[in-house]
């Protein structure tokens, strides 16, 4: 079974005592999760995105779109992590507080080993 470097069975991590306890304690850390798996599927994935700036005036004329191309797994996983790694900067930052920064970094101590202090 696959393992992680802190011997955590990742495939019996969805019927672990410890996850159904942390989704108890922290209910949005499910649709923390959910959104982040969200994020991963090709039904939100979008070929183009239109480009953030002005479209007339300061530049050389129409609007320009940002290619992404078509979706892959790659590309879904990558943006996976990408939000995974955003939430876990803005938990630590102290951008994001409370119960929804302190269930969301138990979840990553759980998955990667870690030890945190028990809840205040």
């Amino acid at each position: 079974m696959p393992q992680s470097e802190t011997g955590l069975d990742i495939k019996s991590l969805g019927s672990s005592p410890q996850l159904k306890e942390l989704l108890e304690r922290f209910p949005s850390l499910r649709d923390q999760l959910r959104d982040i798996y969200q994020a991963t599927l090709e039904e939100e994935w979008q070929e183009t995105l239109p480009y953030a700036g002005r479209s007339r005036g300061f530049g050389r004329g129409r609007a320009t779109h940002r290619h992404r191309g078509p979706w892959t797994r790659e590309k879904g996983f990558n943006r996976g992590v990408g939000k995974v790694r955003k939430l876990r900067e803005r938990c630590e930052e102290g951008d994001e507080v409370g119960k929804k920064a302190e269930g969301y970094m138990r979840f990553m101590a759980l998955i990667t080993g870690s030890e945190l202090p028990e809840a205040v």
